[in-house]
């Protein structure tokens, strides 16, 4: 490794020399030109320009530096543009990512409840438990700019007056190592009862565990305050690829 460094390095400063070199020889039938006009006016009162000539070691010299400051300037343009091309294309996004957004404000599925048909899901699960029922719709294209890829509805069906709390944790292992991807989202009760939820992905068909609490009225939707819960819960565990039907994606 360090001779192979060591070589890179000669290679860098070879080239300067090589380039400066190549410009000396240009330069020389000039250098002797001027000297041999000077010579010629030897001892003559001259009115022209009288500057020094440089010689071709100076000439060498001030070319091999220029051109190593032309190559350092080059190079630095080179790496930025390069950097910048990679940072705004879709290659540099290959990563997994999962988003979950509430919908419990002025939003299209207002119109809707939970279980019933959604235009461009299917409605792949219904699980009832503790007066709890969760619905979990996968869209008809996952990954579709425009659309999100899942929606999530609850409910409380029990005869007492109940908030609930959604807890969802997401995580993808064992792809590849880009691809490894995990977290989790809380959401509270705290302005307008929980409905529906969102969510869209970017290479991530991992495993998504969804819990639903019972629960008083939060302050704020960051409160986990386990005096806030009421004891009634229901889970749901999802396979992203099993979900769109998409085992095995990452070998395509």
């Amino acid at each position: 490794m360090a001779t192979t460094n060591y070589f890179k390095l000669l290679l860098l400063l070879f080239i300067p020399a090589l380039i400066a070199g190549a410009a000396t020889v240009i330069y020389l039938p000039i250098y002797k030109k001027r000297i041999n006009s000077r010579l010629s006016q030897f001892g003559e009162k001259l009115d022209g320009d009288m500057k020094p000539i440089a010689t071709p070691t100076k000439y060498f010299l001030i070319f091999c530096l220029f051109t190593v400051g032309a190559m350092a300037l080059g190079m630095i343009i080179f790496y930025n543009a390069a950097n910048s091309k990679k940072r705004t294309t879709l290659e540099s996004v290959d990563v997994a990512e999962f988003w979950i957004q509430s919908r419990d404000f002025p939003s299209l599925l207002d119109k809707y409840e939970p279980g019933e048909e959604l235009p461009g899901y299917h409605l792949n699960h219904v699980h009832s438990e503790n007066d709890i029922e969760i619905y979990f719709y996968a869209s008809d294209s996952a990954e579709y700019s425009g659309f999100p890829d899942g929606i999530i509805g609850i409910m409380y069906t029990g005869s007492d007056e109940q908030y609930l709390g959604l807890d969802a944790e997401y995580r993808q292992t064992g792809v590849s190592r880009i691809y490894d991807y995990g977290g989790s989202n809380r959401f509270r009760t705290y302005d307008e009862p929980l409905k529906w939820f969102t969510f869209d992905i970017m290479n991530f068909f991992g495993e998504l565990d969804l819990t639903v609490r019972t629960m008083k009225k939060a302050d704020s939707p960051f409160d986990n305050n386990d005096e806030l819960f009421t004891g009634k819960t229901a889970e749901l565990h999802v396979k992203l690829d099993e979900e769109y039907h998409i085992e095995n994606w990452f070998d395509e």
